[in-house]
């Protein structure tokens, strides 16, 4: 193994000495050959996670492939500004679901409502970080709730067990993760719900307007709850409607409820 010139402990740095460069430190530390035109492998990738390769090839040459094809296009200007608005549409949307979801099942309104700007052409009634409070604060609760209920089964079983070693909370930690890697695969926090109004036709409005075009409202925003609660009525009563040709006992209606959205 080659002996770095490495400076001894408490020596002044003379002017231009010149210091191991990272070659020289991959080579002393076993890591191969210096830097070259092959595929390096970084040295200080997290444990865990499968290593990065990249060509390390000098800033002013042009990137090409092995076969010599030409790298790929930047996207243009033009579609760049597509691509940002349709990424901003899509989050308006999420977070108008989960606001409906708030005022239909609890009833909650914030505080601070939207008066101008794009929150309320995005169609949110109220404030985004209030409401982004009130999703956090809500989350945690029934997160404890039912983790917590979890856990004293776990004690019950097997006193002094850690949390998340027993299998009543790992039963729910993965129900949970299930729920949430469904909705990121369906790609909506509302299909499979009470609030799912499946194919018909949502409210609509013009940029510059707050008519709903569907429906025609003088706000769509409010136009838009109201239909949701349309929705989750029209649900409840086909929910009430199949249980009672088929009773369960009682409390499992709502736990079959959670259960589907994992289906």
């Amino acid at each position: 193994m080659t002996n770095l010139p490495l400076r001894p402990s408490g020596q002044a740095e003379r002017h231009g000495e010149q210091l191991p460069g990272i070659a020289e430190l991959d080579r002393y530390l076993g890591y191969g050959n210096s830097y070259s035109n092959q595929p390096h492998i970084s040295m200080y990738q997290p444990h865990g996670y499968a290593p990065i390769q990249r060509p390390d090839t000098p800033a002013s040459t042009a990137s090409q492939t092995s076969r010599g094809s030409s790298p790929a296009q930047p996207l243009s200007t033009e579609a760049k500004k597509v691509k940002e608005r349709n990424a901003r549409k899509t989050e308006a949307t999420i977070r108008c679901w989960i606001e409906d979801m708030l005022h239909v099942y609890t009833g909650y309104d914030p505080a601070k409502t939207q008066t101008a700007g794009n929150g309320r052409l995005a169609g949110l009634v109220g404030d985004k970080t209030e409401n982004a409070l009130a999703v956090g604060g809500l989350l945690e609760s029934l997160l404890c709730r039912d983790l917590l209920a979890a856990y004293d089964q776990d004690q019950a079983q097997s006193p002094g067990v850690a949390f998340g070693a027993g299998p009543h909370v790992s039963a729910v930690q993965a129900q949970m993760r299930g729920s949430m890697q469904n909705s990121v695969t369906r790609g909506s926090v509302l299909a499979g719900t009470l609030l799912d109004a499946g194919d018909e036709a949502r409210c609509d409005h013009d940029p510059k307007s707050k008519s709903c075009n569907k429906h025609h409202t003088p706000d769509y925003r409010f136009c838009r709850r109201e239909q949701c609660k349309r929705t989750f009525v029209r649900n409840l009563k086909r929910n009430e409607r199949k249980h009672q040709r088929d009773p369960e006992p009682r409390g499992s209606r709502a736990r079959n409820i959670r259960e589907s959205r994992l289906a």
